[in-house]
């Protein structure tokens, strides 16, 4: 069973954008909405980063103090020893 919905107060530039991507799909704006929404809700449903193998999702997870103890801690490695190059 479908539902309808009426959607007020759509700005100009949402209406365009969702209308040129119905034309490149090549069906109509309200097949294209209905397809751009559902997307967009299953998309919410997974994790952020599911199946990535990266460091993303790591991303954010230090607070400031542990990122300046790491700064602190790790200072030295910007500099290059002369004393290795003697």
């Amino acid at each position: 069973m479908t539902h309808s919905i009426t959607i007020k107060d759509l700005d100009a530039e949402t209406l365009r954008r969702i209308a040129a991507e119905a034309r490149r799909r090549g069906i109509n704006v309200e097949q294209c909405a209905a397809e751009l929404l559902k997307q967009q809700v299953s998309a919410s449903d997974k994790p952020v980063n599911a199946g990535s193998t990266d460091l993303l999702s790591l991303a954010g997870t230090w607070s400031e103090e542990d990122e300046a103890a790491f700064n602190s801690a790790t200072v030295d490695f910007s500099r290059v020893d002369n004393e290795l190059w003697k």
